[in-house]
């Protein structure tokens, strides 16, 4: 009896064991989202020397653009999957059809960028904005390089701004 009680009591709690540590692991990615999110901040603010008077403005027009450019790019992958992932090799004609498509997407990508930059530039002086790319490719290399040690036993602190 003792053991059939243990079974049933082991059956009903796993299930709740399990979605517990889901919640913790994706509650554990929302945190380094956050974290990786306050450092680029910082890590922009630094190296683009952005006041707060320009940040207040600058930050949501950046942050709208990246998120709208993102979501372009989710678009991209996702027509490239769908043409790859059935199992089947696709036909010219929907390889065509995709790449035209893929390439409205790129055109979209750089219009959003054009009138974002337009924007930007009212609020950030233009010697800025044109260091804003390589800020940016600076911060994704460090992000990279923390990524890849983090993997490590002892992973590292969250690298400085410089």
């Amino acid at each position: 009896m003792r053991k059939w009680l243990l079974i049933l009591i082991t059956v009903v709690m796993l299930p709740m064991v399990a979605f517990s540590q889901e919640k913790s692991d994706e509650q554990h990615k929302e945190d380094m989202w956050r974290e990786i999110e306050s450092w680029k901040v910082a890590f922009f603010t630094h190296e683009l020397r952005i006041t707060s008077e320009e940040a207040v403005l600058f930050w949501p027009l950046y942050n709208d653009m990246t998120w709208q450019i993102q979501k372009l790019h989710w678009e991209k992958r996702k027509l490239r999957k769908s043409l790859f992932n059935n199992g089947d090799k696709p036909t010219e004609e929907q390889c065509k059809e995709v790449l035209k498509k893929i390439l409205e997407l790129d055109k979209k990508r750089d219009e959003l960028k054009y009138t974002s930059y337009k924007k930007m530039s009212e609020v950030i002086p233009a010697s800025k904005l044109l260091r804003l790319e390589d800020v940016e490719e600076h911060f994704r290399q460090k992000l990279f390089d923390y990524l890849r040690k983090r993997s490590q036993k002892n992973p590292p602190e969250m690298p400085s701004m410089h």
